[in-house]
C-alpha cells in the first residue's frame, strides 16, 4: 500500500473517530406516559463548577469516570427545557446541584447568570416537577443531597444564554454566596432547542 493511500486512511480514521465522539445538538423530546406531557430538552446540559474549587480541569477529563460521581465537587447543571400540555408550551430553565448541604432541602435560591455584559436573575424556582405536570426530574440525581429547581423562562431568555460568548453564575443559597465557572459547554445544545419551540 502507497503512502498516499495509507495517510488518507489514517485521516479518514481520525475523522470518523471524531465524528462518533461529538456530543448530539439536536434536543430530545418524550412523552410523559404518567401525565400525558410532552417534554423538550437539551441534548446535553450546560454546566458550571464553584470558581473556588481546584478541580474544573480534573473534572472535565473524569467526566465519564466510573468515579467521577463520587468526587465532592460543587456542579450545577443547566437545562432548557419545554412542557408541552395539550398544546400549551412552557419553557423553564432546570437547575440541578449536585450537592446541596442538608440544613438547606427544600430551600429557595437566588441564581444570578452572568452573560456576556448582562445579569439575569432568577428567583422563586418551583421546586416540585408535579406542579410542572412532569411525574419525574429529568434526569437522575448525583447524590442524596441534589437538588433540582424550575425556573420559568420564556424562549428568548433561554436563547441568550445559549448564544452568550462568556457565562457564568452567582448563586445565592442560604448565607452562602458561590461564584460558578463553566466547565462542560451545552450553549449550542441550547441553542438547537430554542429553534425547536414554537414561537
Amino acid at each position: 500500500m502507497s503512502m498516499r493511500k495509507l495517510v488518507a486512511l489514517f485521516s479518514l480514521a481520525v475523522l470518523g473517530g471524531c465524528a462518533t465522539t461529538a456530543p448530539p445538538t439536536a434536543p430530545r423530546q418524550y412523552l410523559d406516559e404518567q401525565t400525558a406531557v410532552t417534554v423538550t430538552t437539551v441534548a446535553t446540559s450546560i454546566d458550571l463548577v464553584n470558581a473556588a474549587s481546584r478541580g474544573p480541569d480534573r473534572w472535565r477529563r473524569d467526566r465519564n469516570s466510573p468515579k467521577h460521581k463520587e468526587q465532592e465537587l460543587d456542579l450545577i447543571e443547566l437545562h432548557g427545557v419545554d412542557v408541552n400540555r395539550m398544546g400549551t408550551h412552557v419553557q423553564y430553565l432546570a437547575v440541578l446541584k449536585w450537592l446541596v448541604p442538608k440544613e438547606l432541602t427544600g430551600a429557595s435560591p437566588e441564581l444570578i447568570l452572568k452573560v456576556d455584559s448582562e445579569s439575569i436573575e432568577l428567583r422563586n424556582p418551583e421546586l416540585d416537577v408535579k406542579r410542572l405536570g412532569m411525574s419525574q426530574p429529568l434526569g437522575p440525581s448525583f447524590s442524596s443531597t441534589s437538588q433540582w429547581w424550575y425556573f420559568p423562562m420564556g424562549t428568548a431568555t433561554l436563547a441568550k444564554i445559549g448564544s452568550a460568548g462568556q457565562l457564568s453564575a452567582q448563586l445565592t443559597f442560604g448565607d452562602q454566596v458561590t461564584q460558578y465557572m463553566l466547565t462542560n459547554d451545552g450553549r449550542a445544545q441550547l441553542v438547537e432547542l430554542t429553534k425547536a419551540l414554537p414561537r
